[in-house]
């Protein structure tokens, strides 16, 4: 519950009128935090794409 108003907050930031980014990196580092194997996986599969 925490980190879906960590994710939230980056994606709708109060202090800039609700316009935020993407929140990719927020989500990153939430699933890093809940699942470092598939935070892992998933980083690797960024870098073979980008």
């Amino acid at each position: 519950l925490v980190a879906l108003a960590v994710f939230l907050g980056h994606l709708f930031p109060l202090y800039h009128r609700f316009a935020g980014g993407k929140g990719v990196a927020t989500a990153a580092g939430i699933l890093f935090a809940i699942d470092p194997i598939l935070g892992a996986g998933t980083l690797a599969t960024w870098l073979i794409i980008v």
